[in-house]
């Protein structure tokens, strides 16, 4: 008997090992092998008595005692090779979290601390930012830090390598620490809600009752609820039923903010929870993970790779917001966690319910055409109104020089009115940061990343210009690089400017932001949610962090201050995000006993996606979407698969995005009038690479995977060139 492995390389097989005498192979078990001149720790996906041609390597151990993947994991994992053309290694180990991946039983890890004082650090802080910005992160943070800050959660946090720590341990400014990994329960940090269950209403009761009858096959729902009409109360009474009838249950959220609401919500209901997400500790992660491989949780809630947790006898997968785009992963396997889930309940005979207000089309087809069961709550709960939308012109508000100005007339009169009657206000802004970008007004120069061909934008509180793709930092320039004139101006707005301008406004108000800035430290999330839902904090501003599912009774003002952020990106979904952001956020007003208000600011005011979302009018939308799309053959009208070729020179970058196209046409034929490039990438020039791209759409995934498999061979060719191949891809930049 041989083993057959798969390994995490770019090769979609596994490869045949021999079992040494005496040594047990389990199928599912994590084992060290060898490939070519290096060692791998693979996974073992079957047995065969077959041998293969050729000398044969040993497995050389094994890791897990008990299998790490169940054979249900196992044949996903290997549907999303196939279909997101990645290697089946790399989709397998991908259902792991990091620290079990790397070795299944961490007890001990690397701490950081400051070896100054913090006084001294911030100096050093000032001095090191002009001369490695990495260098001046680690020690901001550690500065923050009350107490020691393990080394793998700070590269992680600041998307670094071990060498700028190594370098700053040299020169004496930070110690390394070994300590014993102290794996807190992280529902410590997410009380029960308190809150007696409500009593579910006929919409409610119906949805209920036919996903319960739907319990013991693979069943797939669609669950269609108006903001605030009880979908959350659906989720949990088909779980109680599960649970009771000994099955188990998967949730997933697509924002951490989301969270501990969630959390809270559940612990009410269900003892045995566990959670998985990317802001637990290590130590956190790899026991939930345990916990929930041991059968020690009834209901797990997580973020997008929870779709992956080990849960025995699964009877219930929910996706709540099953349209939000973190659902799709943006690295390989570059898998989708809705689609994945369907999937996972198909293999797995589970029921599936995909939850939303604004549902992808996507998913707004398969139930249409009766792929999925459509379930609607089309009433909130208690049958409370909706919340009016106001639409505000913004072009008819210019003040003074011209300048449009951060609030309308009408939402500094609103702003003021609630805060008088002691209620909240969310004002949201999709844009971080204290300025997108920083112009010089006499030769209209513009700071741009030397790593991307891309705006820096201006963070005010660290005095800094950052690239939000790469992560590089530089300081403000007080003389415009071009012209050498002073006068850099700040254009355009962030979170941050709109919160320091609203401090000014309404200085007796208490101010809170929530972005990912003022979220980097873990539990941030909870402590600022912690605040609103008290009444600590008068007006929260954010972005699409805070547009969705968040419930707050005593906020009755949505203040939406550009509704026309990501409208005019060239991204064929650019309507269908304007909708359901907007929708989703004014869905945070009037929940509770007090009517709720939404004003949203745009320079369009007659565009179609924000006057539907004014009258939370889904279905009329979706209708003219979807006939666009069907005109345009678009998803969810066809397949469409992205190809990104990045090379170091923009020769080799038009070069081989031209031969793939070359090689795909004939094989997409009649539909080879739908493909798209090769041209430049929307972002030509991103973390040091040349990047340019095609689109091929196509009725069938087979027909694009003759196109991938035809230019598999260029590899071989262009051998200084990077290919990323994005199924269903949700990224056009």
């Amino acid at each position: 008997m041989f083993a057959k492995v798969v390994v995490p390389v770019p090769l979609n097989h596994p490869f045949t090992y021999s079992i040494p005498d005496g040594l047990a192979v389990p199928v599912g078990s994590r084992v060290v092998v060898p490939f070519g001149p290096r060692t791998l720790v693979g996974a073992c996906v079957g047995h065969t008595d077959e041998r293969p041609k050729g000398t044969l390597k040993a497995v050389q151990r094994v890791l897990d005692p008990e299998p790490a993947f169940s054979p249900a994991l196992i044949e996903l994992s290997r549907w999303i090779a196939d279909y997101y053309f990645s290697s089946w290694g790399e989709a397998l180990m991908a259902a792991l979290p990091a620290p079990v991946r790397r070795t299944g039983a961490r007890r001990y890890e690397n701490v950081a601390r400051l070896a100054v004082s913090p006084e001294e650090a911030r100096k050093k802080i000032e001095e090191l930012r002009a001369t490695n910005s990495k260098w001046s992160q680690v020690l901001e943070v550690l500065a923050d830090s009350v107490e020691p800050v393990a080394v793998n959660d700070l590269l992680e946090r600041l998307s670094i390598s071990d060498s700028p720590v190594a370098t700053l341990v040299k020169k004496g400014l930070v110690a390394i620490d070994r300590r014993q990994i102290d794996a807190e329960d992280p529902l410590l940090a997410h009380p029960a809600s308190t809150t007696p269950p409500p009593e579910p209403n006929p919409e409610q009761e119906l949805a209920v009752g036919t996903i319960i009858a739907a319990s013991g096959g693979f069943k797939p729902f669609l669950l269609y609820g108006v903001t605030g009409s009880g979908k959350t109360e659906v989720y949990l009474r088909v779980i109680a039923q599960a649970v009771a009838a000994g099955k188990r249950a998967l949730v997933l959220v697509p924002e951490i903010a989301l969270t501990p609401q969630t959390i809270s919500r559940f612990s009410a209901r269900f003892k045995r929870i566990a959670v998985m997400h990317h802001r637990l500790t290590e130590a956190q992660r790899a026991d939930q993970w345990r916990r929930i491989k041991a059968g020690e949780a009834d209901v797990v809630i997580g973020a997008r790779s929870a779709v992956f947790a080990p849960l025995p006898d699964l009877g219930v997968i929910v996706v709540d917001e099953e349209h939000e785009p973190s659902y799709k992963a943006g690295n390989e396997p570059r898998y989708h966690a809705r689609d994945v889930a369907v999937k996972r309940a198909q293999l797995e005979k589970a029921v599936v319910v995909l939850g939303s207000a604004t549902p992808s089309l996507e998913s707004w087809r398969n139930a249409k055409e009766g792929r999925y069961t459509l379930l609607q709550l089309t009433q909130r709960v208690m049958d409370r109104p909706l919340p009016p939308v106001e639409i505000v012109d913004m072009a008819q508000e210019r003040g003074f020089k011209g300048k449009v100005p951060l609030l309308s007339r009408k939402l500094e009169e609103m702003v003021k009115l609630v805060s008088a009657k002691g209620e909240q206000t969310i004002l949201f802004l999709n844009r971080r940061g204290f300025a997108p970008a920083l112009y010089c007004p006499s030769c209209k120069y513009v700071l741009r990343c030397g790593h991307c061909e891309v705006a820096m934008t201006f963070h005010k509180k660290r005095n800094v210009a950052i690239c939000h793709h790469c992560n590089s930092e530089v300081e403000p320039p007080v003389l415009c690089p071009a012209c050498k004139l002073p006068g850099i101006k700040f254009l355009g707005l962030g979170t941050e400017r709109v919160e320091e301008e609203i401090r000014a406004m309404f200085g007796d108000a208490s101010v809170a932001r929530m972005d990912r800035d003022t979220t980097r430290a873990r539990g941030s999330h909870a402590r600022i949610l912690a605040a609103v839902a008290d009444g600590t904090t008068d007006i929260l501003i954010g972005t699409q962090m805070v547009a969705k599912g968040h419930d707050v009774p005593n906020v009755t003002l949505v203040g939406v201050i550009n509704g026309d952020i990501g409208y005019s990106i060239n991204d064929f979904r650019s309507g269908e995000r304007t909708f359901q952001l907007i929708a989703q956020v004014a869905g945070r007003a009037g929940r509770g006993i007090l009517p709720g208000h939404v004003i949203v600011q745009t320079i369009n005011p007659t565009v179609s996606a924000i006057v539907l979302a004014a009258k939370h009018d889904f279905f009329t939308f979706a209708d003219q979407e979807m006939a666009f799309r069907r005109e345009w053959i678009w998803p969810p009208f066809c397949r469409l698969l992205r190809l990104v070729v990045s090379a170091p020179t923009p020769d080799d970058a038009q070069g081989a995005c031209t031969a793939a196209v070359e090689l795909a046409r004939p094989r997409l034929g009649p539909e080879a009038s739908l493909l798209l490039g090769p041209e430049p990438a929307p972002i030509p020039f991103l973390r040091d690479q040349h990047r340019w791209n095609a689109a091929f759409r196509a009725k069938s995934w087979e027909t694009l995977w003759k196109v991938v498999n035809a230019c598999s061979k260029l590899k071989d060719t262009w051998k200084k060139v990077s290919w990323t191949w994005d199924m269903d891809a949700n990224d056009m930049l």
